[in-house]
């Protein structure tokens, strides 16, 4: 089997953290884009290839002390996820 199924299987979450996040961090945090949001809190968007390895995010983030507003999967294939900042 080629690597392409493993593209296929990945699932992109939006994580809304509390507080700001220098963009330059994108690196540490396996892939995921860094943007601000409302109200002084950071979104972060990406994907991952399974549960195990979104644990393994959020256990890097909650060893950061940062708090975790919320975790949501994102429909790729859905048009709301042209506006991934909220209101």
């Amino acid at each position: 089997m080629e690597n392409t199924s493993t593209s296929q299987t990945k699932k992109t979450y939006q994580i809304r953290l509390k507080g700001r996040i220098d963009p330059k961090w994108e690196g540490w945090f396996e892939g995921f884009t860094i943007t601000p949001g409302s109200q002084g809190e950071t979104l972060l968007v990406g994907a991952m290839v399974d549960q195990s390895a979104l644990h393994g995010l959020l256990l890097k983030i909650s060893n950061l002390g940062i708090p975790i507003i919320s975790i949501n999967p994102v429909e790729t294939d859905s048009p709301e996820t042209t506006n991934l900042a909220g209101e």
